[in-house]
């Protein structure tokens, strides 16, 4: 039994043509042992690599044949699947389906920092096995960029003696691996962000009901990150936002009663996600009122205020500091979750440092 998988569709917005170049690539036998699928975050690379994944799990000795003889007539749709694997695949359960990702450690049962050798090792036991169920084995690496060195060279073994009928999928969210010699021996397809109609459509997919401002700002929020977004959406980001918004606005005289309110309520345990949000919300205000000092024209701005009230904080004296404030704000952000800082005190903290250089 066939059927079209509701969130397929997803997969389809934006990233059309990278689609297409990969199944005429299969059409033609000529798809590669490895696909490299970079761009940034949430953008979609994951779902399509799930696609792909189902879309070569499904194909059968049929219609293999049928492709080979270039016969059309009964080739299944690049929406419709098996409903057995779809349900497989979900689920993490094909068994010619290998997914390597951090996971979690066994004695803190939290997130690794890392995607271990020891994963890796796995995945070069995967494909020496032989396909069980379909003709083909797919192994998925979601993300390379989260692979110790150690890992990356297991996995170079693979990819140097590629077994036949497998494809290695991996996902990259950085521009450039540190690993060139794994970059060297994939076929790169690079994503690019969503433009806003294609945003739209990618959130309409998942069943949210927004008005056309609300969208067009969380646009801008997420970067046309369909993946971003729907974070934003789950954790009321734009409440967020518009609460930040307003506090930031006051500088430097900053209601820090209302800061410490805040700052307890994404300090919470579970509300990690939030707190990152409005780390990001922070940086992204900061970046777009020091662009516009430079040019009050700079685009769509990212507060829905006049960016005067942003860029009139903002002393040409001081102009190196506040590069350097938006700087490490980036870069206690990535700490948080890398060694652990003390949220509360990074989100104060960073509120200080915009009231101080705010003063004139």
């Amino acid at each position: 039994m066939q059927f079209s998988h509701p969130r397929e569709t997803t997969v389809l917005c934006g990233h059309e043509d990278i689609l297409k170049r990969v199944i005429q690539s299969f059409d033609m036998g000529r798809l590669p042992h490895a696909l490299l699928l970079s761009g940034p975050k949430g953008i979609g690379k994951a779902t399509f690599a799930y696609y792909l994944a189902r879309y070569l799990l499904s194909q059968t000795a049929e219609q293999s044949l049928a492709f080979d003889l270039g016969d059309q007539v009964n080739r299944p749709s690049l929406l419709m699947f098996d409903e057995s694997v779809v349900s497989q695949v979900a689920a993490r359960a094909h068994v010619d389906l290998f997914v390597v990702e951090k996971g979690l450690h066994p004695r803190t049962g939290k997130e690794r920092q890392e995607i271990t050798v020891d994963e890796a090792r796995k995945l070069r036991k995967f494909f020496s096995l032989t396909a069980v169920s379909s003709l083909w084995r797919v192994a998925i690496i979601d993300s390379v960029d989260e692979m110790n060195r150690s890992g990356a060279n297991a996995i170079l073994k693979v990819l140097e003696e590629p077994p036949k009928q497998t494809l290695l999928i991996l996902i990259s969210h950085i521009h450039e691996l540190p690993f060139n010699t794994i970059t060297s021996r994939c076929q790169r397809q690079v994503f690019q962000p969503l433009i806003l109609k294609d945003f739209i459509s990618a959130l309409a997919s998942e069943g949210e009901t927004l008005s056309l401002s609300e969208l067009e700002l969380i646009f801008h929020l997420s970067d046309g990150s369909p993946g971003i977004a729907t974070g934003v959406i789950h954790n009321d980001g734009l409440t967020l936002f518009r609460e930040l918004e307003n506090l930031l606005g006051q500088a430097p005289r900053i209601d820090y009663s209302k800061v410490h309110n805040l700052s307890d309520e994404l300090c919470a345990r579970g509300a990690e996600e939030k707190f990152d949000l409005a780390m990001k919300y922070i940086a992204k205000w900061l970046s777009t009122a020091i662009r516009a000092k430079f040019n009050p024209k700079v685009g769509i701005p990212i507060v829905s205020q006049d960016m005067s009230t942003a860029s009139r904080l903002i002393s040409g004296k001081k102009l190196d500091e506040w590069v350097h404030l938006w700087e490490e704000t980036n870069r206690l952000y990535k700490q948080v979750k890398k060694i652990n800082l003390d949220r509360k005190h990074v989100f104060l903290s960073t509120f200080l440092s915009i009231s101080k250089l705010s003063e004139s």
